[in-house]
């Protein structure tokens, strides 16, 4: 048979794959849905209103991402809470800090699940978002970036369906009936008018018994003016005395006007990476030094170093001692140049050694000057107010371990493959290569992608790339890619008519075209090739 022959049954043959690949992913989309419930509702102005995003899956569920959309001159969300789908197989499911932007009418809400049970499956309620209603008029609730994944973290093909929640105005019906009731009341009040006891001569007659009273009353008119005028004066005394009281209250607590904190607050760290820990100092009043001296557990951390920030131009003291858990550092001002602002003092670097909870606090004492405090200049008291101390919570570093296969059929060289991982945004990137069983060494991840839901890709030559969703946890994160496409000869993110002539050029040789690995390029792998045509990276 001439190549020319052979080519057009190639192109035939690819074509036939392409339609196989074209389908298949059309039936696998429509297993699992993600919608806005209920489609639509009304609602009055002023009224809250709450939908729930519901899942639909054969596929057990292991974690979810989405963003809605909305209209925030129309709604405002108040409220995000856990639907309980995705804990109902009894897995731990820790939600991710939903992110509201009632600016530009975005929510992202997304959590994760751990556990040795099974992902659920079925109908069932991810989240329920309760919105304010701000004015009238129809708002989208449209899903944007819908991500499931399996308990492996294999992605799920999902579509999403979106909702309307619709905002009127109140009409105040209820009003004019309760108006007309009344109405009829005032009838019956003037039928007692035919008995007008209150108007006769009888009113005017009391008028005159009432005058001559007062007269008497009157007569003795020196006694009642010395009581009149000092019962006003009287009244508004006791108003002052009250204001007087708050007043000195401040003065005791304005004393201590110098603070020392801790930065960042409550950061997530990791066992055996550096952490930089900032002191903090400010004063309203001016000081001429500041003694430091923080305590920490010398079990769980390791201090490093004191990066002195110089807040002040001279340091006595900086010294680190960690077999009892102390740091102790001091600063203070040139003579006749006092201090006073805000700013770090230094900056502590420790490495955790163990997972969990600990805690850097400050040895203090009020009023005393033997442990941390900061010197007033005018008086030479100790002006510190108490410092609060800082928890750190420890987690194990984020390993990744693949596991892959390939068509090869060889025994000794098996599923090795060597790739480049990298995170979509192209800010991370690793070598990773697999043994013959395919399953690669833990290859140690990024610190920022801890608890972060992120995307990967993975990169063989010859091979197209493989893509990959992964909530990075603590400890080992494994992964699961199933079988790499091979034909892709040229890497240029397609298998096509070059990469066939790329294999004919190497026809009867060896290298990367032999993709079962008999030691030969022929028939064989040339049907591998043939089984992915037209098919594109991931």
């Amino acid at each position: 048979m001439s190549l020319k022959k052979i080519l057009k049954w190639l192109v035939f043959t690819g074509l036939t794959g392409m339609i196989v690949l074209v389908r298949l992913p059309g039936r696998a989309q429509t297993a699992t849905t993600v919608a806005v419930t209920p489609a639509s509702q009304n609602v009055f102005v002023g009224d809250s209103a709450t939908v729930t995003i519901e899942a639909t899956t054969e596929i057990g569920l292991g974690a979810y991402q989405f963003d809605l959309r909305f209209d925030p001159t129309i709604l405002q969300v108040t409220g995000v809470n856990d639907g309980g789908f995705l804990g109902s197989t009894s897995r731990s499911v820790v939600p991710l800090t939903p992110i509201i932007d009632n600016l530009s009418g975005q929510v992202t809400v997304g959590a994760v699940s751990f556990g040795s049970n099974q992902g659920p499956t079925g109908t069932g309620i991810l989240v329920n978002l309760t919105f304010s209603t701000a004015a009238t008029g129809t708002s989208p609730l449209a899903l944007t970036n819908v991500t499931l994944t399996q308990t492996d973290a294999t992605v799920i093909p999902a579509t999403s369906s979106d909702a309307t929640l619709t905002v009127a105005e109140l009409i105040p019906s209820p009003l004019p009936s309760s108006e007309p009731t009344p109405l009829p009341t005032p009838t019956l009040e003037p039928s007692p008018s035919p008995a007008p006891s209150p108007t006769p001569t009888s009113q005017p007659s009391p008028t005159p018994t009432v005058e001559p009273s007062p007269t008497p009353i009157i007569s003795p008119e020196p006694t009642a003016t010395p009581i009149a005028s000092p019962l006003p004066s009287a009244s508004p005394s006791p108003l002052p005395t009250p204001t007087l009281t708050p007043t000195p209250s401040p003065t005791p607590s304005g004393e201590l006007t110098a603070r020392l904190s801790f930065r960042p607050v409550n950061p997530l760290v990791v066992v055996d990476s550096e952490i930089k820990i900032a002191v903090d100092f400010s004063t309203e009043t001016a000081v001429t030094g500041v003694d430091v001296v923080v305590m920490f557990d010398p079990r769980k951390l390791t201090a490093e170093r004191i990066e002195d920030n110089h807040l002040f131009p001279v340091t006595p003291l900086a010294e680190i001692n960690n077999g009892n858990g102390v740091i102790r550092f001091s600063q203070v001002t040139n003579v006749g140049s006092p201090f006073s602002g805000a700013g770090t003092l230094a900056n502590l670097i420790f490495t955790p050694k163990t997972e969990g909870e600990m805690q850097l606090a400050f040895d203090y004492t009020a009023g005393s000057k033997a442990d941390s405090n900061a010197i007033a200049a005018a008086s030479g008291q100790d002006i510190l107010a108490l410092p609060e101390p800082l928890l750190l919570t420890a987690v194990e570093p984020a390993d990744l371990t693949l596991t892959l296969t390939t068509p090869s059929e060889s025994t000794i060289s098996g599923h090795i493959v060597t790739g480049a991982l990298t995170d979509q945004a192209s800010t991370w990137s690793a070598e990773v290569t697999t043994n013959v069983n395919g399953i690669s060494p833990v290859t140690r991840l990024d610190n920022g992608f801890i608890n972060i839901l992120k995307n990967f890709y993975f990169k063989v030559s010859g091979f197209l790339r493989k893509a990959f969703s992964l909530t990075v946890q603590p400890g080992v994160n494994q992964v699961n890619l199933g079988a790499l496409k091979a034909g892709d000869l040229n890497d240029d993110g397609m298998i096509n008519t070059i990469d066939l002539a790329l294999m004919y050029e190497a026809w009867f040789g060896a290298g990367t075209a032999d993709y079962n690995r008999d030691g030969i390029v022929n028939s064989a792998d040339h049907w591998i090739l043939i089984q992915n045509y037209f098919a594109t990276d991931e």
